[in-house]
């Protein structure tokens, strides 16, 4: 999906089952995302998880994401979520 900046696309979700976790499932479909964004000409890739999903946040840095910026309320429940952003290798 595109993100509402220049040259930039988002993963808008991204879900692996518990017990196939920690196997590089998640590496790999990002890896892919990251991939198609290119091809499409992107440059930057951006992605939102909660604040209190600290598996994620971990995940996200150890790939490569910088914490962008953190929006309190986010979701309709009041869950604050993290702006994470990395640039694609082909930028």
């Amino acid at each position: 999906k595109e993100f509402p900046a220049p040259n930039s696309g988002e993963i808008i979700c991204l879900s692996v089952a518990i017990k196939e976790q920690r196997k590089g499932i998640g590496k790999e479909l990002v890896t892919f995302a990251e991939r198609r964004l290119e091809q499409l000409g992107f440059t930057r890739v951006f992605l939102y998880t909660g604040k209190d999903n600290y598996d994620a946040k971990k995940f996200y840095e150890k790939i490569g994401y910088k914490k962008i910026n953190e929006f309190p309320d986010y979701h309709d429940t009041g869950e604050a979520a993290i702006l994470f952003g990395k640039w694609l290798k082909n930028s």
